[in-house]
């Protein structure tokens, strides 16, 4: 895992009490998704290991888990799901295999962008 709670109560000032480890797993899991390049680390199953980086990619790394679990705790545990309106004949809709985030995660995604973690540009809905 990327992020412990304490540092969640410290990145966010939100409840220590919303950083549950499955949180913190899956907000991790997701990181490991996210970044998509690197392979997973035999000994602890994720794909980076933060001793091994510099600290101000460490520290990207643990605001995108600290925000994405924040985002986590208030949807109740659900990832984005894709949009559709309809009006009449008009319709818009948002596939789910999209590269999206929501809004909550764009400064995190920019700091885990500007240190080098990806370098892959993401669309926020």
């Amino acid at each position: 895992m990327y992020l412990e709670e304490n540092e969640y109560a410290q990145i966010t000032n939100r409840d220590i009490s919303e950083a549950l480890e499955y949180r913190i797993k899956l907000a991790s899991r997701l990181l490991d998704s996210r970044i998509g390049y690197y392979e997973s680390d035999e000994t602890t199953g994720y794909k980076l290991d933060l001793d091994k980086l510099p600290h101000n990619q460490q520290r990207a790394v643990k605001i995108w888990v600290a925000w994405m679990i924040a985002y986590l705790a208030t949807h109740n545990d659900q990832a984005p799901s894709a949009e559709s309106i309809t009006l009449g004949r008009f319709s818009v809709s948002q596939g789910e295999g999209s590269n999206y985030l929501p809004d909550q995660m764009l400064f995190a995604e920019f700091i885990l962008s500007s240190c080098g973690i990806i370098n892959r540009k993401v669309r926020v809905k």
